[in-house]
């Protein structure tokens, strides 16, 4: 429109002046474009030539993995930590994976999580509260990881069921990028050893295979193979731990335990409807429908007997200490019924979970925190994870996907 009445204005000024004049104007206007232009060409910024051009952040619609550097120096956020505190929150966000990271006993520990989402690995020094990151590759759809204990290693899943992909990162101290490899393999579940390799099982034809792998020596190492696939895992803290295998638990279904262990594959006098179990070298935690409800128990492996807990629990709310020969419980005050632990899964059933140590070779349950009252929260428990010498316990509140810690060094009813 402007430009529309420019011309019209210069026409209507043109046809008052006379010929000489309108020439002499011409050759100005004709100057003044050039000089424009030879500015642009050779004077503008050229330091800077993408900021020229519109960011339309155009999604890739064919790469998995999306590396992004960030050499960013301003400073890192801190973590509150109370030294004070037994039960400690040490993320505001979900994570998909955590891992302890520590060289030596001696050594500052870090908590090592990863974003879920984009899979951004960080880390938490627990002495100072500092939090950084120390990988910014994106994966797109980051939906589970494991981070080997000395922090070099991590293996993620993007996505979720058959359509789920895994790759291989390396963590490299003068880098943010991730070294990634893709993993061409139907995994079922992973999981990271105290020997820095990773253990998971994958299908193989109508039924799977449990694989150690080796990311330093890129080096795999078939462990037992089952004729089905809808498996769950209680993994060993190394390959040559017991690990223990069920069927993927429902009210519906009738569940059996199996160990792998010394190179062979047996079925353990356990089972039942709805069946989950966690397990140590000594004893195994179980829960299962019994009565119209679901009830728990303890199989002693040494002896070959099996009992009842003095508490109820769901052992996915369980983890091993294999330093103090016990395991540790998230314990509801809620009772289950015939719809655990399904109701569980399905997220319509929540819990307020206390701490419970269970010890099942000598029969007894202590009871040592109220988490309500040392938190104002209600937590539902989920993922617990031992660190180093049992000092720690890494767990999740299953309600918002953040990560905790429960300092047994600071519990002086624990040993």
């Amino acid at each position: 429109m402007c430009c529309r009445v420019l011309a019209i204005v210069l026409i209507l000024v043109c046809s008052y002046m006379k010929r000489p004049t309108i020439i002499i104007i011409g050759v100005i206007i004709v100057t003044l474009l050039l000089g424009v232009w030879l500015y642009l060409l050779f004077g503008g910024n050229s330091a800077a030539p993408d900021e020229n051009y519109a960011d339309l952040n155009l999604p890739n619609s064919t790469d998995v993995i999306v590396t992004t550097n960030d050499d960013s120096t301003s400073q890192e956020p801190l973590i509150d930590i109370n030294e004070l505190e037994i039960i400690q929150q040490i993320t505001t966000d979900s994570v998909i994976g955590f891992q302890e990271v520590q060289d030596t006993p001696t050594s500052t520990p870090f908590a090592y999580y990863v974003e879920p989402g984009v899979g951004n690995i960080y880390s938490i020094n627990l002495e100072t509260g500092e939090e950084k990151r120390i990988s910014a590759t994106t994966i797109p759809g980051a939906s589970k990881a494991a981070i080997t204990p000395d922090g070099n290693w991590a293996l993620f899943q993007a996505g979720q069921g058959g359509s789920a992909a895994f790759s291989l990162g390396e963590v490299r101290a003068s880098s943010t990028n991730l070294a990634l490899e893709p993993i061409n393999e139907a995994i079922l579940d992973f999981a990271s050893t105290k020997d820095n390799t990773f253990l998971y099982i994958a299908r193989d034809g109508s039924g799977t295979v449990a694989i150690e792998y080796d990311p330093v020596t890129e080096t795999s190492q078939a462990l037992f193979s089952l004729p089905f696939n809808e498996v769950r895992m209680d993994w060993g803290s190394s390959r040559d731990d017991t690990h223990y295998i069920y069927p993927k638990a429902n009210k519906h279904l009738p569940g059996y335990l199996y160990a792998f262990s010394d190179n062979t594959l047996k079925r353990l006098p356990v089972a039942g409807f709805g069946l989950t179990a966690v397990g140590s070298q000594e004893s195994v935690l179980f829960a299962h429908q019994a009565d119209e409800t679901y009830q728990s128990g303890q199989y002693i492996i040494g002896e070959d007997t099996t009992t009842n807990t003095v508490a109820e629990f769901l052992p996915e709310k369980c983890t091993d200490l294999d330093t103090r020969d016990m395991f540790i419980c998230g314990v509801s005050n809620e009772p289950f019924n015939y719809y655990t632990p399904d109701e569980w899964y399905e997220g319509t059933q929540t819990y307020s979970d206390n701490f419970w140590s269970i010890r099942p070779t000598a029969l007894a349950g202590t009871y040592l925190r109220n988490i309500t009252d040392e938190t104002g929260r209600n937590l539902d428990i989920t993922n617990l994870q031992a660190g180093f010498n049992s000092e720690r316990v890494y767990f999740q509140n299953k309600n918002d996907g953040t990560l905790w810690i429960y300092h047994l060094d600071r519990e002086p009813n624990s040993n």
